[in-house]
């Protein structure tokens, strides 16, 4: 089989999984298996592609389904989604660095680390590579580091899991005050209940990801950080 066809297999694999998983309540998690690795690997060859062409005034948005979900031209024009739905920190960290070794901008978004969460990682192990990341980008005027979002009661675990999501962003927070190129976006404040939990009025019933209305207030947040690090670059 031609790379084209595996190409086009693949693809199809993944429409009847999705089809067969998406009913009234919204999106289902399909299992990280090799399809989804597949997946993946595919989309970030088709990214990287994209990359290499964009205009020097492009600002890439690194992140997982919840930046993959993104109409981020809503909060900027030079916003581009380099979303996957999956990614954890470590292959974020990996896309980040292969694509500044080939293209340099002046500013990056990057929200990530609910995956890592909901499969057992540590506060310790989402914010390292992270931190890392900011010293590996020290060419980048602007840093917008978005704070992981919660899950909604619902979620297996979810007290855990919010315990180490609340961890995450103070650490972020605290992170980005002590670096004057690095900004905070905290989408958490305004999208997390009195409790720390994602409200169902904010997901798609799958207690996990963003509906329209969750989104439009993310890129709310997204724009209003655009501004303030424009002006503190100046």
């Amino acid at each position: 089989m031609t790379n084209t066809g595996r190409a086009v297999a693949v693809a199809l694999l993944l429409a009847a999984g999705f089809l067969a998983g998406y009913g009234l309540r919204g999106y289902t998690e399909p299992p990280e298996d090799a399809i989804t690795a597949a997946y993946m690997a595919n989309l970030r060859v088709f990214q990287q592609r994209v990359l290499m062409d964009l205009p020097d005034s492009a600002i890439p948005v690194y992140g997982d389904s919840h930046i993959q979900g993104l109409a981020l031209q809503r909060a900027d024009s030079r916003l581009v989604n380099f979303g996957i739905g999956h990614d954890r920190v470590g292959t974020l960290a990996e896309r980040v660095r292969e694509g500044a070794s080939q293209r340099r901008f002046s500013t990056y978004v990057v929200a990530v680390g609910i995956n890592d969460l909901m499969h057992g990682a540590s506060s310790a192990d989402v914010v390292g590579p992270i931190k890392s990341l900011i010293s590996d980008l020290p060419f980048a005027r602007r840093l917008i580091i978005g704070s992981v979002l919660p899950v909604a009661r619902t979620r297996p675990g979810a007290e855990a899991i919010n315990e180490r999501v609340r961890d995450v962003n103070e650490s972020l927070s605290a992170l980005a005050a002590t670096r004057a190129r690095v900004t905070y976006l905290n989408s958490y404040e305004v999208l997390a209940d009195d409790e720390g939990y994602l409200p169902s009025r904010y997901h798609l019933g799958d207690g996990l990801h963003l509906n329209s209305e969750a989104n439009r207030l993310w890129l709310r947040q997204l724009a209003q950080a655009l501004d303030g690090a424009e002006a503190m670059a100046q």
